[in-house]
């Protein structure tokens, strides 16, 4: 930086670029403006939560995260047991940085009933999860130096060759016992933070995870040392000792980076068995540990106190502001968390004595239980309507953005709301003090969030909804100018047709639930690639007749709204406009299959899960 100025490079590429925050980095990434940075790493989440992605307008470019790298066979598969430990931590004190580890020390190390049944327990699952002791290469992560030696001392007297390594650690014993343990010379290394990255021993077969890892970062590290593809390895297993944990700890991040999943499905996941996980992967919890994490779970993302508790530390902790997405992101939680039942962002930011709204109306407080109905928003267009309705007194007013507002926020029609008109209600909630910033905070942190970005539409009429926008039935009818205001509900069929426009809407929902559909409609609807897609008509729809006749005619006059669920966190799913679609060829009658070609792919985002694998 002596030598060159800012603009010297052209293209800077930054590995490890999770260090992005530390100084060094910090000093560097600030000093050049190059016309591409790119930053790469395995774990973007810091332990220290500041956030790399200001280096990168806030948003990640691309990422394939564990599942998917597994899913592609570029890491191999993981069979993770959960396995009860008799320890219990939840009275081990709690700071920032985790447990402490002098009361670990006390627990696994100096009092000897207890690291003794816990030693026991630990080589008796051993034993139980590996088919051969000769053919182990493992990896023991440990909460202490003392916990190493301990591990390494005991596992000697027992006959498996292990050796302890520490950063104080000499070299040349590092080198020599990598080479030990893929020899097979020794069986096991126990460390302390020493292999979570920056080394690469593709022989690791089988990890143990004896410390109580809060940090994902050093989670996902120290589960990728064992991951490496290697000769004669088909998957590692993970033993992982679960006890009773401090009520900070948090297990939805863990389960949550292995499943791919956000904090609500994972209640659901551990209670039915894991059903959805990488090719070939497996997740075991024993019933007592099961029980522990879902505890856990369940008071970290249930519990009222503890996110207010949170809010009132945030900016001492965070050194950031406190808004809506940056309390969402710092703490990795599901937005949906925070907007349940009666709860709202400013309500909670009053109940913790940080802001003071009082509610002046009934109004508001029906519109708070309807805030859940613009959380999947993603159109820019949309999202920047809403902000320009709220804060700016001169917006160009569009009819049907405002009515997708209104049947956003309300249910009937505007005189069954106590309002005149749309605009009289839209106005209100412009001049609501705690509607107009909870809308705000909503909106910053859907518009921050954005991952795929829709585009203008193609309709041969006017409308606002955009290619790759995801709406609700409300929003979308609306959106359509033809929401039903005799009972100011959404018309419920699959297909809507347009007859003004000469234009067939489809709804569609992938995965159907024999609770709702029954066999009668239990239609074949999905992607066959990404530009592909099959769908299957009523059953009343026949070869030749006039509906057919009009959907194969229909140069291109149809747009597909698919959901991939009926339902997700006790609401009903939204619908990603995927854009209108060309007739390529039909078969069958009563239903008849017609396979049409969609005028945009598919993003990759949601294709997997539009496909029938």
């Amino acid at each position: 930086m002596k030598q060159v100025d800012t603009n010297y490079y052209d293209y800077i590429v930054a590995d490890e670029i999770h260090h992005g925050a530390a100084k060094t980095y910090d000093k560097f990434l600030n000093y050049f403006t190059p016309k591409i940075l790119l930053g790469l790493t395995a774990t973007p989440e810091r332990m220290d939560g500041k956030d790399i992605k200001e280096y990168f307008c806030n948003t990640i470019a691309a990422e394939m995260r564990l599942p998917e790298a597994i899913n592609n066979k570029l890491l191999v598969p993981f069979q993770y047991y959960g396995i009860t430990d008799p320890t219990d931590l939840s009275k081990v004190r709690w700071s920032s940085l985790g447990y402490n580890n002098t009361d670990l020390d006390n627990l696994f190390v100096n009092n000897e009933q207890s690291a003794k049944l816990r030693f026991n327990i630990i080589i008796d699952n051993l034993y139980k999860y590996i088919d051969d002791i000769d053919k182990v290469h493992g990896l023991g992560f440990c909460s202490s130096i003392n916990h190493a030696k301990y591990m390494s001392d005991n596992f000697n007297k027992n006959n498996i060759p292990s050796i302890y390594l520490t950063g104080n650690s000499d070299k040349s014993i590092r080198e020599n016992a990598i080479k030990d343990l893929e020899s097979g010379k020794i069986k096991f290394i126990f460390t302390v933070d020493l292999y979570n990255d920056g080394i690469d021993i593709p022989c690791i077969n089988i990890e143990l995870l004896l410390r109580p890892t809060d940090s994902l970062t050093i989670f996902l590290q120290q589960l990728g040392r064992g991951l490496r593809k290697n000769k004669d390895k088909d998957y590692l297993i993970v033993l992982d000792f679960i006890g009773e944990c401090n009520k900070h700890f948090n297990y939805a991040e863990k389960f949550g980076a292995l499943i791919s999943q956000k904090s609500t499905d994972i209640l659901k996941n551990i209670n039915n068995g894991f059903p959805i996980l990488p090719t070939s992967c497996s997740i075991a919890l024993e019933k007592v540990a099961e029980e522990h994490i879902l505890i856990n779970i369940k008071a970290n993302t249930n519990n009222r106190q503890v996110i207010i508790s949170m809010l009132q530390n945030f900016e001492e902790t965070t050194h950031k502001k406190l808004t809506l997405y940056n309390f969402i992101t710092y703490y990795k939680l599901n937005i949906f968390d925070i907007y349940k039942k009666d709860i709202s962002f400013y309500r909670l930011l009053t109940e913790a004595g940080i802001k003071h709204f009082e509610e002046e109306s009934p109004i508001e407080n029906s519109v708070v239980g309807k805030l859940r109905n613009l959380l999947n928003i993603n159109s820019p267009l949309f999202i920047k309507y809403i902000k320009s309705l709220l804060n700016d007194n001169n917006y160009r007013q569009n009819y049907l953005l405002d009515r997708m507002i209104y049947y956003t926020l309300f249910n009937k029609i505007p005189t069954k709301e106590g309002f005149n008109n749309i605009s009289d209600a839209l106005n209100f909630i412009k001049k609501s003090k705690c509607l107009n910033f909870e809308l705000n905070e909503i909106c910053d942190y859907l518009y921050y969030s954005l991952e795929v970005l829709p585009i203008k539409n193609d309709l041969n009429f006017e409308c606002p909804l955009e290619v790759y926008g995801i709406y609700t039935q409300a929003q979308l009818y609306a959106g359509l100018g033809v929401f039903n205001e005799q009972y100011a509900g959404p018309m419920l069929q699959g297909v809507w047709y347009l007859k003004k426009h000469n234009h067939d809407i489809f709804l569609i929902t992938i995965n159907k639930e024999d609770s709702h559909f029954g066999e009668s409609i239990a239609y074949e609807d999905y992607a066959i690639n990404n530009r592909l897609f099959h769908w299957q008509t009523q059953n009343s729809v026949a070869e030749g007749s006039n509906t057919l006749n009009r959907y194969i005619n229909s140069n291109g006059r149809i747009s597909l709204f698919v959901r991939i669920n009926r339902k997700e966190n006790n609401q009903s799913c939204p619908y990603i406009y995927l854009g209108e679609a060309n007739y390529i060829s039909h078969s069958g009658s009563k239903p008849v299959g017609i396979v049409w070609k969609l005028k945009h792919k598919i993003p990759a985002k949601y294709l997997d899960k539009m496909m029938k694998i």
